[in-house]
C-alpha cells in the first residue's frame, strides 16, 4: 500500500505581461505599473529602470539600449520592489 500527500501550495503575488502599444508603450513609462496584477497584502513599484540606460521603444516589452560602458556603471539597471503591507511577511 502506498500512501502520498501532497501539501503544497503555490499562489501567485504579482504579474505583470507588460503590455502596450502607441501611447501606452512601456517605454514611456518609469516605473511601468500598466496591467499590474497585486494581492493586496503587498506593494509593488513596478519595473524601472537607472538612468545610465535609454528606453528602447518596442510594443509588449520593457526594454533599454546604452549597456555597453566601458566600465562599471552603477545607473544602468532594471529594479522593481516588492514589499509586505504592515503586518505581513
Amino acid at each position: 500500500m502506498l500512501l502520498a500527500f501532497d501539501f503544497g501550495f503555490g499562489q501567485s503575488i504579482f504579474s505583470n505581461d507588460i503590455n502596450g502599444t502607441g501611447a501606452n508603450q512601456p517605454r514611456n513609462f518609469n516605473p511601468f505599473t500598466n496591467g499590474q496584477i497585486v494581492d493586496t497584502n503587498i506593494s509593488v513599484s513596478g519595473i524601472g529602470r537607472g538612468s545610465g540606460i535609454e528606453d528602447n521603444g518596442a510594443n509588449h516589452r520593457y526594454n533599454a539600449k546604452g549597456w555597453n560602458t566601458p566600465s562599471t556603471d552603477l545607473s544602468a539597471y532594471f529594479e522593481f520592489t516588492i514589499s509586505p503591507n504592515t503586518g505581513y511577511e
